[in-house]
């Protein structure tokens, strides 16, 4: 069983009166494009530049190559499916949270 993230299962949920963040939902069942169409979206930073500017959608864009990773090293840890799709759901909400104080003197993953 994989975590596959869609567009779909992203809600926006208001963070503070001045910005807004969004929850992103775990689904199971089904492969994940794992570095398919990547090169087609763009660079790691010009799309952590697009997010900061406020195209909160292209997030999912920037996590999808790894959900699939983090899912598997999640189930490593927790030897659980169930626990391991909420590990996997709060790490990259974690990043999402987070992603404005990523000064880009690394990778985005660290795959």
């Amino acid at each position: 069983m994989t975590t596959v993230l869609t567009r779909k299962d992203v809600k926006p949920v208001p963070a503070s009166p001045a910005a807004a963040a969004y929850t992103v939902a775990s689904r199971t069942g089904g492969a994940s494009a794992l570095a398919a169409g990547r090169s087609q979206i763009g660079s790691e930073a010009e799309l952590i530049a697009r997010i900061k500017g406020g195209d909160l959608e292209t997030f999912y864009d920037l996590v999808r190559p790894y959900e699939r990773a983090v899912y598997l090293a999640a189930v490593s840890l927790v030897k659980n499916d169930a626990d391991a799709e909420d590990v996997a759901q709060e790490a990259v909400l974690k990043a999402f949270k987070n992603l404005s104080r990523f000064r880009q003197e690394a990778k985005f993953s660290i795959f």
